[in-house]
C-alpha cells in the first residue's frame, strides 16, 4: 500500500461468514465480521468488506465462523448527511 496513513492489518477469528452485499461496475462485495481480542480478553467486532476481484473466491470455502485470519487493507467510512445534520 501506497499510502502508509491509511493502512491496517486485523488479525482474528471470523465472527460471520462472508455475506454478498453489493456490485458496483461489475464487480461484487461482500461484507464479514472479525472479532479481534484485546490484551483485557474482551472482543472487538469489526466489519469488513471484501471485494472478489481481490479475493480468491475458492477461499471462500475456508472463509468460516471461527477460523483465523488476517486482513490488509484501509479504513474507510462514509459520513451519511440527513436533513437534521
Amino acid at each position: 500500500m501506497n499510502d502508509a496513513y491509511n493502512s491496517i492489518r486485523l488479525c482474528g477469528r471470523i465472527y460471520s461468514e462472508p455475506r454478498y452485499d453489493h456490485t458496483i461496475f461489475g464487480e461484487a462485495f461482500y461484507n464479514m465480521e472479525v472479532a479481534a481480542e484485546r490484551l483485557s480478553g474482551t472482543e472487538d467486532i469489526l466489519p469488513v468488506t471484501l471485494s472478489e476481484r481481490l479475493l480468491d473466491i475458492s477461499s471462500f470455502e475456508r472463509l468460516k465462523v471461527d477460523a483465523r485470519v488476517g486482513v490488509t487493507g484501509q479504513i474507510r467510512s462514509y459520513n451519511q448527511k440527513t436533513a437534521e445534520r
